[in-house]
């Protein structure tokens, strides 16, 4: 399933028109996003605010070929890599080209 897909089934399932606006609020803010920094910390934390989580990981593809994210833990940057491929969810989700959503 495409992003655009799964979009239209998540709006569709709502039934909200203001869930719709702030997700199309926060696609463009992340279009819009010129730096990896702002990328991987602020729009993070908006993707956190709009699904109400408590924290939020975003893996990025790079030229190594594995998955990287970034966060702070206590007062220090740290950084996680994983494989590109189904041996993770993070890697099989990547591999699959669809969302993969994740609930305690």
């Amino acid at each position: 399933m495409d992003a655009a897909t799964w979009l239209k089934q998540v709006g569709d399932q709502s039934g909200q028109a203001d869930k719709r606006a702030r997700l199309a609020e926060l696609i463009a803010y992340i279009g819009s996003v010129t730096t990896l920094d702002d990328l991987l910390f602020e729009a993070s934390d908006r993707v956190s605010a709009f699904l109400s989580a408590d924290r939020t990981t975003l893996f990025m593809s790079d030229a190594q070929g594995q998955l990287r994210a970034v966060a702070w833990v206590e007062d220090s940057v740290r950084e996680l890599r994983l494989p590109r491929d189904a041996s993770n969810v993070i890697g099989f989700a990547y591999a699959a080209k669809a969302p993969l959503a994740s609930r305690t």
